[in-house]
């Protein structure tokens, strides 16, 4: 274990030096927090602009559950609305798109 931390009023913590040291965090970098699993993942946030190009293993695991997730959520979203128009046909009502 690195160290204890404990949250403020404000949600914050401040990171304990051993941690920020082995991350090699400075005052105003940024840092990534990802869940694995139950695991809190703490990382050293890149380049902004190299970001989308050097996905770790983690960011491309999670970028494709997150477009499984949405891809499922929109079959559904379809799925319910003809569902919704075959219900409205069915008491001889038009339904009209905006």
């Amino acid at each position: 274990m690195f160290g204890i931390s404990t949250l403020t009023s404000k949600g914050q913590i401040t990171l304990p030096k051993k941690v920020r040291k082995h991350l090699g965090i400075d005052a105003g970098d940024s840092v990534i927090f990802e869940f694995v699993d139950v695991l809190l993942v703490i990382r050293k946030a890149r380049n902004i602009e190299n970001y989308f190009n050097t996905l770790s293993p983690l960011d491309i695991a999670y970028k494709e559950k997150l477009e499984e997730t949405i891809a499922a959520d929109i079959m559904n979203d379809i799925s319910n609305i003809l569902t919704f128009d075959k219900h409205f046909e069915k008491l001889g009502l038009q339904v009209v798109s905006f």
